[in-house]
């Protein structure tokens, strides 16, 4: 839910708040890499359609994610992005469309899900479904903010400029066998 925040250093700051000294903090946050370049109109443009069609407030880079914690006070243990391992099969797989990405039966369904006929499949069934009167009023348009989140969550990974996965952990100060609440 932090990527909804409006702000990182917020949301860290509310859970050192509630840590006991000694306590950790893990999370997977969604952040750009150290590839974006803000002033590279395609990766505004990428970046740009993830907060649309995620409804993301902000779309913090690595670097902003750490200073967020320890402005908040954390010490950070470790970080990582998990997203960047030996895996055959990108993070972002399911949402690319790409039939090469396929090991089992679902995973040709996945891709047909994701491809550009199938994307185009689901917005046209959900306009009609709309005019009919069979689904909810507005219903298309969510599909298509959907349709960019997940489009440009593909571009993102492919290009390296995003991460799901940056995985941190970070501990709150202080002496976890004091009950004082006095710091060490």
């Amino acid at each position: 839910a932090t990527p909804h925040a409006p702000s990182l250093k917020g949301v860290y700051a509310e859970v050192f708040r509630v840590l006991k000294p000694g306590g950790v903090f893990a999370c997977y946050e969604w952040v750009l890499t150290d590839k974006y370049d803000p002033s590279n109109p395609e990766h505004q443009r990428i970046a740009k359609g993830i907060k649309l069609g995620c409804s993301l407030v902000n779309l913090a880079t690595r670097q902003e994610c750490l200073d967020a914690l320890e402005s908040a006070g954390f010490e950070i243990l470790e970080q990582e992005d998990r997203a960047i391992n030996d895996d055959t099969i990108p993070w972002y797989y399911p949402l690319s469309g790409e039939l090469r990405y396929a090991t089992t039966s679902w995973d040709y369904f996945t891709i047909f899900r994701s491809s550009t006929y199938g994307r185009l499949m689901t917005n046209t069934m959900c306009a009609a479904l709309e005019k009919v009167g069979l689904i909810a009023s507005g219903s298309a348009q969510v599909a298509k903010f959907l349709d960019i989140g997940a489009t440009s969550l593909a571009e993102s990974g492919k290009l390296g400029i995003f991460t799901p996965m940056f995985f941190t952990v970070a501990r709150k100060p202080g002496d976890p066998s004091r009950t004082d609440g006095a710091r060490s």
